[in-house]
């Protein structure tokens, strides 16, 4: 199965996202130029820095203006159309605050943005239990660990007990993410609903009530028929939340923070 880095809104990011960014700390950046080279395409994140070949604005944006909302409001099609090249290198480690600031100052230069956060009413869904007596999917089982607190005494380099992988042979405590699967060995399900926003197209919210770590396995139909021609038949990500882990996604509407762009100017052509 290919594997999917999958850059998840925490906590911290959240945050970070409220509170005034600092100054941006020392860095370089190339300008930002149209692709010249349409064929390869690729954009690694990295501690040192960002490396975006034939990537869209839009890919980046949440680097300086992360939000709940899915895409900011009054952002043109080129964004999203039109492919770049990008190189930014920072000097030492930044914080994630930091690196917000950096990418903040680069688009402010480059691109002559300016944004602000607002709170409106989106369309959201609710995450709740389906069935009225709770019972989850079969392959969904609760581990009687604290993956956060197993994690943090790692950080702190403390010993750990070694845990039997789960039934789908993903680590404890670890997950898989791609091609239209998760493989959890221990996620919560407020990371879940996080983890499948994009294929939803909608804010989840965790309306389960349940807390703690599950394990479990969840597929659904991710896209069109494959190169060969073969369909995608698994179910729907609709259906398969209730058939596979005993869960589903209610339409609802809640406020929700997002990003207004007020003002942002293409990149020179090369």
């Amino acid at each position: 199965m290919k594997r999917l880095a999958i850059g998840i809104l925490v906590a911290s990011c959240a945050a970070a996202m409220k509170a005034q960014a600092p100054t941006a700390p020392a860095y370089v950046a190339s300008p930002i130029r149209k692709t010249v080279d349409d064929t390869s395409r690729r954009t690694s994140f990295m501690p040192t820095g960002l490396t975006m070949a034939g990537g869209t604005i839009r890919s980046i944006f949440a680097l300086a203006y992360p939000s709940e909302g899915a895409d900011p409001i009054g952002a043109p099609d080129w964004m999203s159309a039109e492919f770049f090249d990008l190189v930014v290198r920072f000097e030492g480690m930044p914080t994630l605050a930091e690196r917000q600031a950096i990418f903040r100052e680069i688009f402010a230069t480059q691109l002559k943005l300016k944004a602000h956060y607002e709170r409106r009413d989106m369309p959201v869904y609710d995450l709740v239990v389906a069935r009225s007596d709770r019972r989850l999917g079969k392959s969904v089982k609760k581990l009687d660990v604290d993956c956060d607190a197993l994690r943090d005494r790692a950080r702190k380099g403390e010993q750990i007990p070694t845990l039997p992988p789960a039934a789908n042979g993903t680590a404890a405590c670890q997950s898989k993410v791609g091609n239209g699967t998760v493989l959890s060995g221990g996620m919560r399900f407020a990371q879940l609903a996080s983890t499948v926003r994009n294929p939803v197209g909608r804010l989840i919210f965790d309306k389960t009530g349940l807390d703690g770590f599950y394990e479990f396995t969840f597929e659904w139909a991710s896209g069109p028929p494959s190169a060969a021609g073969i369909p995608d038949e698994r179910p729907s990500i609709f259906t398969a939340f209730q058939e596979q882990l005993g869960l589903k996604l209610e339409p609802a509407t809640a406020p929700v923070e997002i990003v207004v762009i007020d003002h942002i100017e293409r990149p020179p052509q090369p």
